[in-house]
């Protein structure tokens, strides 16, 4: 973006107000649910993609194993999500 194109200014200014309105409804409403935003993150990549790891989690949130599970458990207990073993790798949960 050059600084005498007034147009990509503009939009770029717009993208900036939209994405910081977007996030601040997205982030209300997370906390109107109880839930922190790693957990609804979690929630919406379980949507997405159907089945997701605990090395999965770990890895987008960029977080230990042992904090991903933790998320995971509380989610669990909420009754939100049911954790299954892998058939391939017992040691890991799903």
């Amino acid at each position: 973006m050059t600084k005498s194109d007034p147009f990509s200014k503009s939009v770029h200014d717009f993208m900036d107000v939209f994405m910081q309105r977007s996030m601040h409804g997205w982030s209300h409403f997370v906390k109107s649910t109880g839930l922190s935003m790693q957990q609804f993150s979690i929630l919406m990549q379980l949507h997405y993609r159907s089945h997701c790891g605990i090395s999965d989690i770990s890895e987008r949130f960029e977080i230990s194993n042992a904090a991903a599970s933790q998320l995971a458990d509380k989610l669990v207990q909420s009754g939100l999500i049911e954790r299954v073993e892998s058939p391939e790798d017992r040691r890991a949960n799903c």
